[in-house]
């Protein structure tokens, strides 16, 4: 293999474990401390990609909520009962 099929080969079963077992994930990462093979570089890379996406699909979801709780307060409120559409509520 050459050394990019072991770093994409880390990569796939860093992201794939960290999905599956984050727990396993990071005792594996603990054992390969220090060793530069490129399997165990790709490796982490994975782990740290799956929790980039995790990380920033948290940050979209918090600022879509954001987003819509402006929205419903910028909706326009219907009429109050007893006025027509077009009264403004200014009595002459």
């Amino acid at each position: 293999m050459t050394e990019e099929e072991h770093i994409q080969k880390g990569f796939n079963t860093g992201y794939r474990l960290q999905q599956l077992d984050p727990t396993l994930s990071q005792k594996f990462i603990q054992t390969f401390e220090g060793n530069s093979h490129p399997y165990v570089q790709g490796f982490v890379k994975g782990t740290e990609q799956l929790n980039l996406e995790r990380e920033q699909a948290k940050a979209n979801s918090q600022t879509e909520d954001y987003f819509n709780q402006i929205q419903s307060r910028l909706k326009p409120r219907s009429p109050e009962k007893g006025r027509d559409k077009d009264d403004k509520g200014i009595d002459l």
